[in-house]
Formats: structure tokens, sequence, C-alpha cells
């Protein structure tokens, strides 16, 4: 196959994909199911759930349980909805099930979020992020790389490293940075990880990054393999860009984890 009919078909399926997302999005309440969403890209369901994983590294089922928590944290950010009305609405019968996997993807529970947020209040990322290095308390095997972001960005960048294509729950490194350039990531462990990078405008307050991300967010993200004992780890070049329908919903919150620290 030529590489023009390639890229060809990479984007129909971009685009197929992308067409489901949003009708799920559209859909929290009553979450749809894989064969609704293959019937919108007009797929098998094998064939979509393959073609989903290609495009966007998870499942349909793992990618609609993070649109339903992303939409959970504006809930719970914008509104006085009882955590209760909050799962109610984004399709969960039962507010355990809610919070055990509000907590499993986002790193903190309902109610948390709205503590950080209310302590971040108006501070500016900027701010919140100044000075804020790689985590000090783990040293050995460091990962370097290097961000760079489109003509026009200025703001800052929160790095961290995950065990899949989803930045959910806490991260097991992470590291901020003021701008694009290089960063460092400290003791990486053994395995498959995902480096994924965040830019946000550096006039976003804490309290309106910690819920849905605004239009104007960078994203980008590299799997890396490290080999058991292995003394170093490969360089990685990121290469910020907006963020597509098919990019996973970012679900950590990072500024909010250097927030914690404080």
């Amino acid at each position: 196959m030529s590489s023009a009919r390639q890229l060809t078909s990479a984007n129909h399926w971009t685009e197929a994909v992308e067409a489901a997302v949003t009708e799920a999005a559209a859909n929290l309440t009553c979450p749809m199911s894989i064969d609704e969403m293959a019937s919108v890209a007009c797929l098998s369901k094998f064939y979509f759930v393959r073609v989903f994983r290609q495009v966007t590294g998870l499942t349909p089922g793992r990618f609609v349980t993070a649109l339903r928590l992303r939409e959970a944290s504006r809930l719970l950010l914008i509104s006085d909805l009882s955590v209760v009305d909050v799962s109610t609405a984004v399709g969960y019968s039962s507010v355990a099930t809610f919070t055990h996997q509000y907590r499993r993807y986002s790193g903190f529970s309902p109610r948390n979020l709205r503590q950080l947020a209310a302590r971040g209040g108006p501070d500016k990322l900027a701010n919140l992020l100044s000075g804020a290095g790689p985590d000090v308390s783990h040293s050995g095997r460091p990962l370097r790389g290097k961000v760079t972001v489109p003509l026009g960005f200025s703001g800052v960048i929160v790095i961290g490293l995950f065990p899949e294509r989803l930045a959910g729950g806490l991260p097991t490194r992470c590291t901020a940075c003021a701008g694009p350039g290089s960063f460092l990531l400290n003791a990486i462990p053994d395995g498959q990880h995902w480096v994924m990078a965040t830019g946000l405008p550096a006039d976003v307050d804490v309290s309106s990054y910690l819920s849905p991300l605004p239009v104007s967010v960078l994203v980008d993200s590299a799997a890396i393999h490290v080999v058991t004992g292995a003394a170093s780890v490969a360089p990685v070049d990121l290469e910020l860009r907006p963020l597509r329908p098919s990019d996973p919903p970012v679900l950590s919150p990072l500024p909010a984890l250097l927030l914690a620290r404080r």
C-alpha cells in the first residue's frame, strides 16, 4: 500500500473514531455500548474495537469511562450538586462505584478535588509551578527529554509518567516546566510507560485547570520501554499540539498534586 493510501486510511479511521467519541460524550448519563459506538463509526464491533485502540491507545470502554469522569470533574467544580447527584449525572447507579473509579482515575476523591480547587482558587498555574522541578524524593535512572511548542505559546508544561496512554491517577513520576525546553524525570522503573505532557496558558488559574481542560490546552505523549537492569533511558522528544477528540481525556490533576505537596 502506498504512503498516500495509508495516510488516507488512517485519516478515515481517525474520523470514524472521533465521530463515535463525540456521540459518546453527548450521552454520558446513559453511556453508549460498544455496539452503539461501532454503529456510529459504521464499522463492525470487532473491527471498531481494533481501530479504536490503534487510534486512541485505549479500549472504547476505558475511553468512555474517562469521558464520564472528566464530566464529573466539571460538575463537581461548577455546581453545588452532591457527589451522589454527580455520580447519577454521569451514568453511575452506585455512588460507591463512582467514588472508587473517580479516585482510581484522578488520584483524588471527589471531595478532595473540591478542597484542592478551593485551596488553589484564583492562584495562577504559573505561580503554583514556579520553581517546581523533578520529584527529588526519587533518585536513580533518569529520563531526560525536550519539549517544543507551537509558535506563540506562552505557558506552563506539566509532564507525568503513566503506565498507559491515559493521564489518570497519580503519575509514577512528574515534573513541571515554566516553558519549553529540557526536562528530567528521576528513577524510571523497568517496563512499559507513557510520558505525557500538557501545556496550558500561564494565566490559567488552578480551579479552571482542575475542571475540563480549556480548548487552548496542548498535549503530546510517547511510549517508552525500559529494559530490566538498563543503566539509562533513551531521551524523549515531545512536540505539543492542540488536543484532538481522539486524545484520551486528561484526568490526572498534576498541578493539584504539586499543590497538595505544599
